[in-house]
């Protein structure tokens, strides 16, 4: 293998790595989300919080079943390009569902995955963070409007309280979109240079190596020989 295989073997040695580092922390994430079904329900119970019990056994059962999901294809699962979207995919999901429920607060959350997604340095797949944790916003928020509505005045339920705050909550995925983007970009054109940079080194050296080998078996014009 030349210097510039070995260089360009050792970036995607590095995707994977880090790709795999970063799926760990997804799994790490969702094994901490576990407290929140047991937060909101003590809270609860105290009177601190309006949430139903029904609610948080549902929260704590999707939690723990989302940790263990994660957790087990980390460790048995070798596709990490799969894992990488499975975890997108779960955490998003479990703060849309939290987000059902209007006692909970669901702000900055929204814009957990997309963040800790240009991690994974892939623009593509920060898009598709992002793409899902708006899906994951947009729909559990009619069901929270309904229950706000309690199920009544579904008209003014529609365009008196989700239009709006869809379109409140769109503006700021728009910056969180933008941001994300931007920051998954830098990373993946940063990559790019260093990838660049090592083959023309790689170049250089070669040039260098093959002008010194030139001159090495260069013949003495006095005497023919070396």
């Amino acid at each position: 293998m030349n210097k510039l295989a070995y260089e360009n073997q050792s970036l995607i040695d590095f995707r994977k790595e880090n790709t795999a580092k970063i799926n760990k922390l997804f799994a790490t994430i969702l094994w901490y989300s576990n407290i929140v079904g047991v937060f909101l329900m003590i809270f609860s119970l105290i009177g601190f919080f309006d949430t139903s019990i029904k609610f948080c056994i549902i929260v704590e059962i999707l939690s723990l079943s989302f940790s263990l999901i994660q957790s087990l294809t980390t460790k048995y699962v070798k596709n990490q390009r799969y894992l990488m979207f499975q975890g997108i995919v779960l955490i998003s999901s479990l703060i849309g569902f939290l987000s059902i429920n209007n006692t909970v607060g669901i702000y900055i959350s929204y814009g957990l995955v997309s963040f800790i997604s240009c991690l994974y340095l892939e623009e593509k797949v920060t898009v598709f963070a992002v793409s899902y944790s708006y899906f994951c916003m947009a729909i559990p928020l009619f069901f929270r409007g309904m229950n706000v509505y309690q199920g009544q005045n579904i008209k003014d339920m529609i365009f008196v309280y989700y239009i709006p705050t869809l379109l409140g909550y769109t503006l700021e995925f728009a910056f969180v979109f933008l941001f994300a983007k931007s920051i998954s970009k830098q990373f993946s054109i940063t990559i790019g240079q260093i990838k660049e940079k090592s083959e023309k080194i790689s170049k250089i050296q070669d040039k260098l190596i093959t002008a010194f080998a030139d001159t090495a078996e260069m013949n003495d014009p006095t005497t023919g020989t070396h």
